[in-house]
C-alpha cells in the first residue's frame, strides 16, 4: 500500500512539475514574441522618423534692413557682418507661424522696424530660408565719428 501511495505521490508530483515547467516555458515563449514584435516595431518607426529629418534650427545676429509684410511669400532683410568683416545682406521667407520676441513677450510680425539689432532662427529648407522667430534686441547705434 505504501509502495502504491508513493508511485501515485511521485505521479502527481512529477505530473505538476510537469505542468508548472511547461506553464514557465509558454510564459517565456510569449514574452520572447512579445520582444522580437516590439523591437520589429521599433525598427520600423526608426526607418519612418529618418525618412522624415527635421530641419535643423540656425541663429544669426544681424541689422534689419527691410520687412516686406505685403508681397507673398513676406520677406525679411538683414545685413550680418561675416568672419571676414564683410557685410552680407540675406532674405529670409516670413511664415504665418513666425514669432516675434521683445524684451520677453510675444509681439507681432509689424514690430519688427529697420535699423533693430535681431537674431533670426530659421531653417534652410530646398536651399530657401524659412524664419521659425526674430528676438528683437533693440535698435542699432549708428556712432558717428567727427574728426
Amino acid at each position: 500500500m505504501i509502495y502504491l501511495l508513493s508511485t501515485k505521490i511521485l505521479r502527481v508530483f512529477i505530473l505538476s512539475l510537469f505542468i508548472i515547467s511547461v506553464g514557465g516555458f509558454l510564459k517565456i515563449a510569449k514574452a520572447g514574441t512579445e520582444s522580437a514584435s516590439f523591437s520589429k516595431k521599433g525598427t520600423h518607426s526608426g526607418k519612418k522618423s529618418a525618412s522624415k529629418k527635421t530641419p535643423v534650427l540656425h541663429m544669426v545676429k544681424g541689422i534689419l534692413d527691410k520687412v516686406d509684410l505685403q508681397d507673398h511669400p513676406m520677406t525679411l532683410t538683414a545685413t550680418m557682418r561675416g568672419a571676414n568683416h564683410r557685410q552680407k545682406d540675406v532674405v529670409w521667407n516670413l511664415t504665418p507661424q513666425t514669432t516675434v520676441f521683445f524684451q520677453g513677450k510675444s509681439v507681432g510680425v509689424k514690430s519688427l522696424q529697420k535699423n533693430e539689432n535681431v537674431l533670426i532662427y530659421y531653417h534652410k529648407i530646398s536651399k530657401k530660408l524659412f524664419v521659425v522667430r526674430v528676438r528683437i534686441l533693440g535698435s542699432a547705434v549708428v556712432l558717428k565719428h567727427h574728426h
